[in-house]
């Protein structure tokens, strides 16, 4: 079994497992995981099942198989946990289960490779929707590597995403397909950025936190791409079609505030508030203020009277006791101040529901 040097000598030497804490197991995935996913290919991780099966002593019939296969047809953390397991690790059942779920599925792609002559034989034929599958997971399988460049560079790299998706000529159905591949990809890293957990902060020890934040807004500009995309390449059909709402229609029952007297504020048109990435609102009774953050790039939404597709962790408010300064610097901040402004304030957080109401100011819309 050959030796992997890491690329960068600070990231140390590849995870071992004879000192496993088994009540530990999601801290060591992610920490071995991210250590694979920067310093291994997809090609690696198609190398490691071989070795894995190899150690089983599987039939060589069924190693040549899999050999056979196309990298992308193999997900990279089953290669990353094939290589674990041949160094020792032991996984827990709930692991177990994904792992033999998931080559069931490998075994599954191996079969549609073996050609088979059989007298009246039924023909088998892959449906539209499978072809379409397959196109956006070997399309993701390219991102996965322009995310890991990225991620080399120390997340510097430059990479315009609506020229790069342009570039391949993908349907309309292939690129929605792509935007729900990656919505909920940066889950992990809202977690990472908001947690306190010691065991998961490990598994992202080599990441700063502006890189995180800089890998962040990489993956959602994957997300917007790929929905704008989407949108724009949809084929012209002869059957009329259901028309986007368009901002002014999704807004039309929101209840706000238009100005308050008393601090002079005059409130956003709430229809700035569709497809934005941040929105600052100020109810006048309660004297709480709060910012809603999109949850991805497809940016925010109105329903009614309230707004959606907020991430709930990091959409919060906080009650001010003199609301003129915080305000001001609402109105007149730039990205790191804003950052700053509710942390600065000392009263307790609380999350927010999304609902405005006649109390409520629109303050900024970012």
């Amino acid at each position: 079994m050959r030796k992997i040097t890491p690329i960068d000598p600070m990231q140390g030497a590849e995870p071992t497992w004879t000192k496993q804490d088994p009540t530990n197991e999601k801290s060591h995935l992610v920490m071995a995981f991210n250590w694979y996913g920067y310093n291994c290919t997809r090609k690696d991780a198609k190398e490691f099942v071989i070795d894995y099966l190899k150690k089983l002593a599987r039939s060589k019939e069924e190693i040549n198989l899999v050999k056979g296969l196309s990298d992308n047809l193999i997900p990279l953390q089953f290669g990353w946990l094939s290589r674990m397991m041949s160094l020792g690790f032991v996984p827990s059942e709930k692991t177990k289960e994904y792992f033999t779920k998931t080559y069931k599925g490998i075994l599954a792609e191996t079969k549609k490779n073996v050609v088979e002559v059989e007298e009246e034989a039924p023909v088998y034929t892959v449906s539209i929707q499978q072809r379409i599958s397959e196109k956006a997971h070997s399309e993701a399988g390219e991102i996965e590597g322009l995310i890991d460049d990225f991620i080399a560079s120390k997340c510097k790299k430059e990479i315009d995403m609506e020229v790069y998706l342009k570039s391949r000529n993908l349907s309309s159905v292939v690129l929605k397909k792509i935007c729900d591949l990656f919505v909920n990809r940066n889950k992990e890293i809202i977690e990472v950025l908001t947690t306190k957990d010691a065991q998961l902060l490990e598994g992202y020890r080599h990441f700063t936190k502006p890189e995180l934040r800089r890998l962040k807004e990489f993956i959602d500009s994957i997300v917007a791409s790929a929905n704008k995309g989407s949108m724009d390449n949809k084929p012209v059909r002869k059957k009329r079609k259901t028309k986007e709402k368009p901002a002014a229609l999704l807004v039309s029952k929101v209840s706000y505030m238009p100005e308050f007297a008393e601090l002079s504020l005059k409130s956003v048109m709430p229809e700035k508030i569709i497809g934005a990435n941040q929105v600052w609102t100020y109810n006048t009774k309660t004297k709480l203020l709060g910012v809603y953050n999109a949850s991805n790039g497809k940016g925010l939404t109105i329903k009614g009277t309230t707004i959606q597709n907020f991430e709930e962790a990091t959409s919060i408010g906080k009650r001010l006791r003199k609301p003129e300064q915080p305000i001001k610097d609402v109105l007149d901040g730039g990205k790191i101040k804003l950052r700053k402004i509710l942390t600065e304030q000392k009263t307790k957080e609380s999350l927010l529901t999304g609902r405005l109401n006649s109390d409520t100011i629109i303050l900024r819309v970012v």
